[in-house]
């Protein structure tokens, strides 16, 4: 029976990218090609989880070889017998308790990874509070939440139905703890270990820096043409590290604004209809070349003064830089992160977009006028082409070149009805 089903997937896959043929197919082609075997993985998974499962219920592979599922099946077909133990665990929760999780499974609707979750979730303590109901509404949610914010939402609500509650690392200060170990020639070993609140403070504000160092570092590659190179993203964390100390050390008073790094007078004929600036002068006369402005303009401490064709100013009280603390709090309260559908990125590792251009269009920084943009989608949305629109409500929509429309996201859910709950 089953050696005909793998002979037909062979056909199957061979038909699909018969050798080093993907490399002449067409974007649709490639597209199609990658939506068909993931659903054919898909269901390979849940065939699999349902067939280890039933073997560990019935202890075929114990009676008949003396070994246990997972050891069978590491010896006779190579696996690694802990992602077997992981997935027979996994099946006998989905043919014992979460069974709408096992027809969604079967039925393509989620992945295996989606399954995981949900079993993992349900604990012993809260298995049967948690079967039925609050299973069917994760999973309708899992239908329109990025993979990383819907797991998220499933641990937390698993958080809020367990009373008799877990680990809470938020207390345990003693556990926070670093090491410094000076060494040779000026070399420092650093290593500990941060927990709860704490941790997820450093964390957020070290992958912040570490995406603008990053942005840097890319802008230095393009200007030398490749002669500077990019950091791994290690590296990045580690340089991030030292700049917030550096940024600590070199801090003014608590709560005084950054005053503006350099005024820029900007005529009003030299901005293109897609908000490209030509040229630029400073308030002494001196031309300067524009440049990627209107690409940064979001998030640049820069104050500019757009003024006619007679030197007559038609705006002076729009500061370009980075929306105040207050209104990002508000776009992340509202956005929750990135809202370019799809994306994962947290509000912390976002820059506050102008919808409307601050040049091209006079635009002002309101949070209703903005959204939250991750470093990547922001420059994608300054792409030639490509365009932002908000509703009033706050939802984004996306239009690419070619004229295909997409929706944005909140909170990493698409939208689907009414708008989701704003979460704090």
């Amino acid at each position: 029976m089953f050696e005909a089903l793998v002979a037909d997937a062979k056909t199957a896959v061979a038909v699909v990218v018969p050798g080093d043929v993907a490399r002449t197919l067409s974007d649709s082609d490639v597209l199609a090609g990658v939506r068909c075997l993931e659903r054919a993985r898909n269901l390979l998974d849940s065939a699999e989880g349902a067939l280890l499962a039933e073997l560990e219920a019935r202890g075929t592979t114990d009676t008949q070889f003396g070994l246990r599922t997972s050891g069978w099946v590491a010896k006779r077909c190579g696996g690694q017998r802990g992602r077997v133990t992981a997935r027979i665990q996994v099946g006998l929760k989905l043919r014992e308790t979460l069974r709408d999780t096992e027809a969604a499974l079967a039925a393509g609707h989620i992945t295996w990874d989606h399954a995981r979750v949900l079993c993992d979730a349900a604990n012993p303590r809260i298995i049967e509070v948690f079967a039925g109901a609050v299973e069917q509404e994760l999973l309708k949610l899992a239908k329109h939440a990025t993979f990383r914010r819907w797991s998220d939402q499933v641990r937390h609500i698993a958080d809020l139905l367990d009373e008799d509650g877990g680990y809470d690392p938020s207390r345990d200060i003693e556990s926070n703890r670093i090491t410094l170990s000076p060494m040779l020639d000026g070399i420092v070993n650093i290593t500990g270990q941060l927990v709860g609140v704490q941790a997820e403070t450093v964390r957020q504000a070290i992958e912040r820096v570490a995406d603008e160092l990053a942005e840097q570092c890319r802008r230095d590659h393009d200007t030398t043409h490749g002669e500077t190179t990019i950091p791994p993203r290690p590296t990045l964390r580690a340089l991030a590290l030292v700049e917030l100390i550096r940024r600590a050390n070199a801090a003014g008073a608590a709560g005084v604004a950054p005053s503006p790094e350099v005024s820029l007078v900007i005529n009003a004929d030299d901005i293109t209809d897609s908000g490209d600036i030509t040229q630029v002068f400073t308030p002494t006369g001196v031309r300067l070349t524009g440049g990627h402005l209107c690409s940064l303009s979001c998030d640049m401490s820069i104050f500019p003064v757009v003024v006619d064709s007679l030197g007559v100013p038609l705006d002076m009280g729009r500061e370009i830089r980075t929306a105040t603390r207050h209104q990002r709090r508000a776009l992340a309260l509202r956005d929750g992160g990135c809202a370019f559908g799809g994306c994962d990125a947290h509000p912390d590792r976002c820059h506050a977009h102008h919808v409307d251009h601050w040049t091209a269009q006079l635009g002002n920084t309101d949070v209703k006028r903005m959204v939250l943009l991750c470093p990547h989608h922001h420059g994608v949305i300054h792409r030639k082409g490509w365009s932002l629109t908000i509703d009033p409500d706050g939802w984004a929509t996306i239009t690419t070149p070619a004229g295909l429309t997409l929706t944005g996201q909140r909170h990493g859910t698409t939208r689907a009805g009414p708008a989701p709950p704003l979460v704090a």
